[in-house]
């Protein structure tokens, strides 16, 4: 398999070895690695994920991101950032095995179960092993941590990932009980106002404008629905 061009520092992109045969690549490339050269370890860890693509390839290549000093992976995540002309799976792979190995905190590309999806649907050979598993299992959950600096994060991400059911429906109503948030109603809104009863519809319709003041089109854009409970004689 040939090795994508960009997969390689600037040092080594004018060699013919590194595009068409990533395991003499590699030979070129340890002793750079063996001295703990980010730019090699990085390279190294794409080529072993990308190129090779056993499940022992993704061990190595997770290893040896492992192996990045802490002291360069600020440097890193912008070398391999959103601004860079490579393809964004190689970009999503570094800052994915960043965050994995707590190299940094945050990354542009977000959470590391967004980067997890958008991986799995990328990569073929991408590992179970290696996926990560949702944080939270419940609204309830996510609002634990209702003060944490990457609580709309959290919740965004919680919120895209909910089946689209009556079932959430009744889990979004549940917390917009509890909670005035904005995301809740937007979500209830718009992704699952069908699953909700006109009655349900009519009356988070009526409350949303006296709790917020953020237009939505999924309110200006349809009626309210008629009251249709009976009214006393």
């Amino acid at each position: 398999m040939n090795t994508p061009a960009s997969l390689w520092p600037l040092w080594m992109q004018n060699m013919e070895v590194a595009a068409h045969s990533p395991l003499r690549a590699l030979r070129l490339i340890t002793p750079e690695v063996r001295r703990g050269n980010s730019a090699a370890l990085v390279n190294a860890a794409l080529t072993f994920a990308f190129c090779l693509g056993t499940d022992k390839d993704w061990q190595i290549a997770d290893a040896l991101m492992k192996n990045l000093p802490l002291v360069d992976a600020s440097r890193i995540q912008s070398r391999w950032g959103v601004s860079l002309h490579t393809p964004d799976t190689e970009n999503l792979l570094v800052h994915y095995f960043l965050l994995r190995h707590h190299k940094i905190k945050k990354s542009s590309y977000g959470l590391m179960e967004d980067i997890s999806d958008q991986l799995t649907a990328a990569i073929p050979t991408f590992p179970d092993w290696l996926k990560t598993k949702p944080r939270f299992h419940s609204l309830a959950e996510v609002f634990t941590l209702f003060l944490d600096d990457d609580f709309e994060d959290y919740l965004t991400s919680y919120l895209a990932r909910m089946p689209r059911s009556r079932a959430s429906a009744e889990e979004l109503m549940h917390e917009m009980g509890q909670w005035d948030e904005w995301l809740l109603y937007q979500a209830a809104l718009t992704d699952f106002s069908s699953y909700l009863t006109p009655s349900e519809l009519r009356a988070i319709m009526l409350a949303y404008p006296k709790k917020f003041f953020i237009p939505l089109s999924s309110i200006t854009d349809r009626p309210i629905p008629e009251d249709t409970t009976e009214k006393s004689p």
